[in-house]
């Protein structure tokens, strides 16, 4: 039987990120595919199933073997909250930092073609844990309307899952992504086919598109993810406190 270690419920009609951001235009995007209603954590023991709510139904308009197609999620597990270990930069492309003195140290990629369990290597950097990835399974779950990604909890190594602390967001799948980005969707300053469109005119401003954040939390999501400090230089050699700031959540809070 699963044992759900941790519920939350996010605001629907806040697929906007930092409050400006608008769809792409294509038929292929349809309203409510980037809004998270809900997240679950749970385990029957030997997995952790990682449970995401959609609000549109979920469809698989490019026919990816996961069943869905537009979306990206991205889990951020710090096992050890607040001893500022692991790293504060989201994956490459997110343009998004978790908050000061926590930090990841395993992510899970969920998308419909390459999905991955990503860990740190020796200098700090993501790397795909290819024996993790090999065993995750993702799949849509219709009874829910979400997308499901389960992974051994043998991956994760020593601790409780209960006493760590996570960070959820959901971007746009995107195939033929920009140069050191892994494949999520640019935001640009007007929507077009496959862009979204809101972004202010920088470079350091964040493609998530809806952030997991409970109603009444301390950070609402606009705050979040539109207080950084912009600048139009390129995002390489930026650091942490260059981009939005992400909370994490705790289990046990």
């Amino acid at each position: 039987p699963l044992t759900s270690l941790l519920r939350i419920e996010d605001p629907e009609g806040d697929d906007f990120g930092p409050g400006t951001y608008t769809y792409p235009t294509d038929g292929v995007f349809k309203a409510g595919d980037f809004d998270l209603t809900f997240f679950d954590l749970s385990s029957d023991g030997a997995n952790l199933y990682f449970t995401f709510g959609i609000k549109a139904e979920i469809a698989n308009g490019w026919g990816s073997p996961s069943g869905f197609s537009v979306q990206s999620l991205d889990v951020y597990i710090d096992k050890d909250p607040g001893s500022a270990t692991g790293a504060r930069m989201l994956l490459p492309g997110r343009n998004a930092a978790l908050v000061a003195d926590n930090g990841w140290d395993i992510a899970l990629w969920i998308e419909g073609w390459t999905p991955q369990v990503v860990v740190l290597d020796a200098d700090g950097l993501p790397v795909n844990f290819t024996e993790a990835t090999s065993a995750m399974k993702v799949y849509v779950d219709n009874s829910q309307n979400a997308i499901v990604a389960s992974v051994p909890v043998e991956f994760f190594g020593e601790g409780e899952p209960a006493t760590w602390a996570y960070a959820v967001a959901l971007l746009g799948q995107e195939g033929y992504p920009a140069a050191g980005v892994w494949r999520v969707r640019d935001i640009s300053l007007k929507s077009e086919a496959y862009r979204f469109g809101g972004a202010p005119a920088d470079n350091n401003h964040t493609r998530i598109i809806d952030l997991l954040i409970p109603e009444g939390a301390e950070t609402d999501q606009q705050t979040a993810l539109g207080t950084y400090p912009s600048s139009a230089s390129p995002v390489d050699g930026k650091g942490p406190d260059d981009f939005a700031i992400v909370p994490v959540i705790l289990v046990e809070n």
